[in-house]
Order: C-alpha cells, then structure tokens, then sequence
C-alpha cells in the first residue's frame, strides 16, 4: 500500500516536472538538489520560531535520528508550534548558475502531519537570498481526517530564480486549534532546475 501511495505522489511531481522544463534537448540542461537530512543537517538547516509558548516546545527538532517512518532514508526533522509560527529552512547555491540563461525551478519537501489537531496550516516558501523577498509561496493546509500520520508532498509552482542563492523555508502557524500543539515531520527536499 506504501508504494501505492509513493507512486500517487511521484507520478504527479514527475509530469510536473516535465511539463515545467520541458525544452529543446540541445539547449536544456537539468540540475538537481536532494536533501533527506541525512548528511549533517545541523550544518546546514536553520530553525526559527516566533515566542516561547511556556506550555508547548515551539521550533524544531534536527535531525530526528532513526527516525520511526522516515519517508527515505533513515533521518527526519519536524517543526511544531502551538502559537506563534515556527519553521526551518536552508540555503541552496544553484550550481552552475549561468547569467543570462533561462532558468525555470521547482522544489518540493514531503511532510506528515504528527498532532491531533484539526488541522494544521503552513507554507513552501521559495525566497530570494540577496534581497530577501519571496519568488514562491506554496500554502498547504493538513487536516486531521485527511492527513494525520500520511507523508504528503508539498510542491511549489515553477520560479524563475533571479540568482544562484535562494533560501528554502517551510513553516507552519501554531494556531491553538483544541489547544493542541500542530507539528510537521519533515523529509526529502527537492529542488530541480532547467536551463532553457
């Protein structure tokens, strides 16, 4: 059933990708980041969160080693909040970056839904690094009846990056929905580009 369901999710991200960088065979050239956190992560994510809910731990865990239903590989990480937002993100050097080439990307994380609220509300965010401002949002909403204990894709739509460094951020808003606390386990980031 397992692999039902990654077909479900792959067969998707893999028309998308297509469709988004579909070009002439001697003009395109494909490149690719994956990042399970398998590699020391804490050197290369960051975690970020708004307040100190005296309650609820709000920010992240990084890595969680061994994780128990990894979507690959064997280590995870996951955000939480229970009010205020909390997230994690990580630079990515586009490499090799070709000035006046043009260059269509997208990136994908798959996330599993691991409290018992309602639901839980988040975004993808895609973000310049030398000016800060945002190229992609993706908005997601997880809910407890769809959701809970599933790994589900989260994909941006196609950007056009307007240089080598973009910074990837996921978050979610602690939004106190039965008091309960909203956490996210996180894995298997994609970032693909195509060079038109």
């Amino acid at each position: 059933m397992r692999r039902v369901i990654r077909g479900l999710i792959v067969v998707p991200l893999v028309t998308i990708i297509v469709s988004l960088f579909h070009a002439p065979a001697a003009h395109a050239g494909i490149w690719q980041l994956n990042d399970g956190f398998e590699y020391n992560p804490t050197a290369t994510w960051a975690c970020w969160h708004t307040i100190d809910d005296p309650e609820y731990v709000n920010g992240c865990r990084l890595p969680y080693l061994d994780a128990p239903n990894p979507h690959g590989g064997t280590t995870t990480s996951w955000i939480q909040g229970h009010s205020g937002w909390s997230d994690i993100g990580r630079t990515v050097s586009i490499t090799p970056y070709r000035a006046g080439r043009t260059m269509t990307c997208a990136a994908q994380i798959y996330g599993r839904m691991i409290t018992g609220g309602t639901q839980l509300n988040g975004q993808l965010q895609v973000i310049d690094s030398a000016t800060w401002r945002y190229t992609s949002i993706k908005k997601f909403t997880l809910t407890k009846a769809n959701d809970l204990l599933k790994w589900r894709a989260i994909t941006t739509a196609s950007w056009v990056p307007a240089g080598k460094d973009v910074y990837i951020r996921i978050g979610i808003d602690g939004e106190n929905i039965d008091n309960q606390v909203d956490a996210l386990e996180l894995d298997d980031l994609i970032v693909q580009c195509q060079y038109t």
